[in-house]
């Protein structure tokens, strides 16, 4: 295996709860994951909690890490995954009775993990996390966002409620059964706008991104959460690899998120004060 250099990044942005974690398992595991709760809102639906008080979110990202802390160098990265995924279903369903069918109802992940060997690097990735490599000779490769269709809908009703009505909490609650909707027709499913999240449901393998790739005349690899790059460049792979890759060259993992927190400043929206909490990570290979 190359000599390897690990930076890393994490911004609370304006968040409250924090979903986002990392994990660095030396000498094969790295991974982004982002999570997510079941649609809730501060009027008639709080979020359901777990042992300690924490979100479905954060419990869905504490079995994701507590997964690859406990795995070697011999354990396929699909199996760690899998393992962390039958985890959070039985925490769903010991702690709130949830079925395997009630997507709804479930914390979850977005994720993005590499295993690193002698010879090739591995990447599995589902949902808005995301990993892009880059080789010596220019050429990149960059995961899609899978989550793209869904959230441009959720984005469009956001704003019309917001128009409609200002108050947050009316605009969640408003936005809570669409949520709802759209988690139960794309979570999981191999439909159009479909994607992979780590809720517990094991048709999650059939639908993350799973590739490899050689190691030789690789240069980098970024893996990132949705909140490191504005949300815009993410509608295609080429239009975020190149935006991405032309700032961290000159300015690292802190300019792309001071670009990315620019574009949000600067943007005519209505939810102007909101940041993303965002995570990244760089490794970086040597002769």
């Amino acid at each position: 295996m190359k000599t390897i250099r690990v930076e890393s990044l994490f911004d609370q942005g304006t968040t409250r709860i924090v979903e986002d974690a990392m994990i660095v398992s030396f000498p094969s595991y790295f991974g982004v994951f982002d999570g997510v709760s079941a649609p809730h809102d501060e009027i008639e639906n709080p979020p359901l909690t777990y042992p300690g008080g924490i979100t479905g979110g954060q419990m869905a990202v504490k079995e994701m890490q507590s997964a690859f802390a406990a795995a070697d160098s011999t354990t396929p990265m699909d199996d760690i995954l899998m393992s962390a995924n039958r985890r959070i279903m039985a925490n769903h369903f010991f702690c709130h009775g949830i079925l395997p069918r009630e997507t709804e109802k479930m914390g979850g992940t977005a994720f993005v993990a590499a295993k690193l060997e002698k010879d090739k690097v591995s990447i599995i990735q589902g949902g808005d996390c995301f990993a892009l490599l880059k080789t010596e000779h220019d050429g990149f490769r960059v995961t899609r966002n899978q989550v793209y269709g869904h959230d441009v809908v959720l984005r469009e009703r956001i704003n019309d409620l917001r128009e409609k009505y200002g108050d947050d909490k009316v605009v969640w609650h408003g936005l809570r059964p669409l949520m709802i909707e759209l988690r139960k027709a794309h979570a999981n499913q191999l439909v159009e706008d479909g994607y992979a999240v780590l809720n517990g449901q094991p048709q999650v393998a059939e639908c993350w991104n799973a590739f490899e790739t050689p190691a030789d005349g690789l240069q980098y690899l970024l893996l990132f959460s949705d909140g490191f790059v504005p949300f815009e460049k993410t509608r295609g792979e080429e239009i975020l690899g190149k935006w991405v890759i032309d700032i961290y060259e000159k300015e690292g993992l802190l300019g792309v998120l001071r670009e990315t927190r620019k574009e949000k400043k600067s943007a005519k929206q209505a939810n102007n004060a909101y940041f993303a909490e965002a995570t990244a990570m760089a490794v970086t290979f040597f002769a």
